[in-house]
């Protein structure tokens, strides 16, 4: 995100797996803006089942996802997550949510009032009904939403 490389906003970046995380903290390491969290973001923050794939790149707390993409083995573990609402306890300006398939009910656990004016989250592996229920939730909310290929926009009207 070009504001983050031009030090022109902090940022957490959160990252579940190993692998990829030490790759941001690679990437990231001449940015003292950016908070590096190698966790599982959940509702709770409760320990939750983590199942892994291949190198590290394909991971979810969503089993039927990642074994819809993986075709190595996959391995799980039961790990500590931080909540959503604990990850964002001061009011934020953004929120982008890349958690395949977890997405929607990471956004129906945080506080309506922690909610950013700007969302960005993917609805590709979400069930149906889950997608209508986040639409009608945010909307309710104020919120215009922008569906793309992948990923909704939200924007809090004023």
């Amino acid at each position: 995100v070009p504001c983050v490389f031009g030090d022109l906003s902090e940022a957490k970046l959160v990252e579940a797996s190993k692998p990829q995380f030490d790759k941001l903290v690679e990437n990231y390491k001449n940015h003292s803006n950016v908070q590096m969290i190698n966790s599982i973001v959940t509702t709770d923050g409760k320990p939750v089942e983590f199942f892994e794939g291949g190198l590290g790149y394909t991971n979810s707390v969503v089993e039927r996802v990642i074994r819809s993409w993986e075709k190595e083995e996959i391995n799980s573990s039961l790990k500590e997550s931080t909540s959503i609402n604990t990850l964002i306890e001061d009011k934020i300006d953004w929120l982008h949510l890349d958690v395949e398939g977890y997405d929607i009910k990471l956004l129906m656990g945080t506080d309506p009032k922690k909610l950013p004016n700007l969302i960005i989250f993917e609805y590709e592996n979400s069930k149906e009904d889950e997608n209508n229920q986040i639409k009608q939730y945010l909307t309710n909310l104020g919120y215009e939403l922008d569906y793309r290929k992948v990923s909704c926009l939200a924007i809090k009207k004023s």
